[in-house]
């Protein structure tokens, strides 16, 4: 082959693959952008499912209320209760007399837990198997558990506090004039997409039904309000979720959850809300 020939398709070669090389970023890019739609597209056509439309006006628009006393860092100093034998303890009730904690979990037990000093030392011991899943629990005059399922007022609505900074579960009066809200989880953006948006809604339902659920919660914990519903104190951390109740007894703070193996518990003089905590 001539010299002429041979240069000339060196050339030729040169370019088509510079050519290619300045097309490569563009299919790159292409190819990122595309295949999530793509992927996503076919993942949201597995169900002909629509979810339930939520009417907006319910939603609050204005920022959530705040308290002035506040621990944004609750498990830098919490300790775990029956860690590994309380398998999401649900509620949690108190009774004074014996001094025994008794809490709901997911496999059907309802469960006693001696309040010691210790973390240490306290004792679980099986109580009753409900043969279900036991949620909210009250500790009558006589040990017995009560249940409302009826009264003068059902039916009736009344605001009590509005405009939480998350997602309120159980709510527990203390005996000392304030009750302790449990947030599962504090406001986050996902969550309120989700609210507005009826086709993320869906793909977060096919998600937990293929997939698995995926973790949006944080900023778990209590929020303490007065008789009036005012704000008094609010207790969380980052890494917590899923808390659904919270009470003080003598001078700690138990938390359950749906999550846990544990009840946690922390002590409110060691670990007292104040004005200076850094808020996320």
């Amino acid at each position: 082959m001539p010299a002429s020939s041979s240069n000339a398709a060196s050339k030729a070669n040169a370019t088509v693959q510079q050519g290619k090389g300045l097309w490569r970023p563009f299919v790159v890019v292409f190819a990122t952008l595309l295949v999530p739609v793509v992927a996503a597209v076919l993942f949201y056509q597995l169900d002909s499912f629509d979810p339930a439309p939520i009417p907006l006006h319910e939603l609050s628009l204005v920022p959530p209320i705040s308290a002035l006393l506040v621990n944004d860092h609750i498990l830098a100093g919490a300790e775990f209760l029956g860690e590994g034998q309380l398998k999401g303890p649900e509620d949690i009730a108190y009774d004074p007399n014996s001094q025994l904690i008794y809490t709901g979990c997911e496999d059907g037990w309802i469960k006693q837990v001696a309040v010691n000093e210790s973390s240490a030392n306290s004792v679980v011991q099986n109580w009753v198997n409900t043969g279900g899943r036991p949620l909210g629990l009250v500790v009558g005059h006589n040990n017995e558990l009560i249940l409302k399922i009826q009264g003068e007022e059902k039916g009736e609505i009344e605001r009590f506090v509005e405009d939480l900074p998350g997602y309120p579960d159980n709510i527990l009066y203390d005996g000392e004039g304030h009750f302790w809200i449990a947030l599962s989880s504090g406001i986050v953006k996902s969550w309120e997409m989700a609210f507005r948006y009826p086709f993320i809604r869906k793909i977060m339902a096919l998600m937990e039904k293929y997939v698995g659920r995926p973790s949006m919660e944080r900023n778990g914990g209590v929020f303490v309000v007065d008789l009036e519903g005012k704000p008094v104190a609010h207790y969380y951390d980052s890494e917590l979720s899923m808390i659904s109740s919270g009470i003080k007894i003598q001078n700690f703070l138990y938390c359950g959850s749906l999550k846990y193996s544990f009840i946690i518990r922390l002590n409110l003089d060691r670990y007292a809300a104040t004005h200076h905590s850094s808020r996320k």
